[in-house]
């Protein structure tokens, strides 16, 4: 729960960014209700909620993506005009806690491994923490459908992590048009 609870947030804050006017108002108004639901449910599992200076942005897609893992196939009526991403996985989980500067095994399906084969580039994984721009950590592949990468330093509170092979993108809306997989929903300490 309080991981779907930091998603939504995240999904508030990147759609208030173009809203304007009454909209703005409304979309910080249940950003801090959400804050707040997040908080109490952070200090019952006696996580510390404190450790991060900013929450973290999440575009609508991978918000859906991440919500489809529970929701049972062909029991919504209504198909949202969103991409459904290949599946991603770090340490085979596809959301958990990872240590800044660990080594993490990180696996994607077959759906992504044709787009990769199709990009023709080396892939890497890019880390959405916080308010900054995107970190990317290269993969050293294992196979077509596998590899390690670094948990990149200074990770704290919720990221989420996708599969790319566009690094230096700048901004959580350019790197979702270029996930190739994903994401995965971490959260860390730094």
């Amino acid at each position: 729960m309080l991981t779907l609870k930091s998603i939504n947030l995240g999904v508030f804050m990147s759609m208030a960014e173009s809203a304007d006017g009454p909209v703005a108002i409304l979309m910080s108004s249940i950003a801090s209700v959400d804050a707040k639901h997040i908080a109490l449910l952070a200090d019952h599992t006696r996580s510390n909620a404190s450790v991060q200076a900013f929450d973290t942005p999440a575009t609508p897609a991978w918000a859906y993506n991440f919500a489809l893992e529970y929701v049972r196939p062909g029991t919504c009526s209504v198909e949202l005009p969103l991409p459904i991403l290949p599946k991603l996985t770090i340490d085979q989980k596809t959301s958990g806690h990872v240590r800044s500067g660990a080594n993490v095994s990180v696996q994607w399906d077959a759906a992504a491994r044709s787009a990769v084969a199709r990009s023709g580039n080396p892939v890497f994984v890019a880390w959405v923490n916080e308010v900054a721009e995107p970190v990317f950590t290269a993969l050293t592949l294992f196979d077509e459908t596998s590899g390690s990468t670094s948990v990149p330093l200074g990770l704290s509170g919720t990221a989420f992590a996708v599969l790319t092979a566009q690094p230096g993108l700048t901004n959580i809306a350019d790197l979702t048009d270029a996930t190739l997989a994903g994401p995965v929903v971490v959260s860390s300490e730094p």
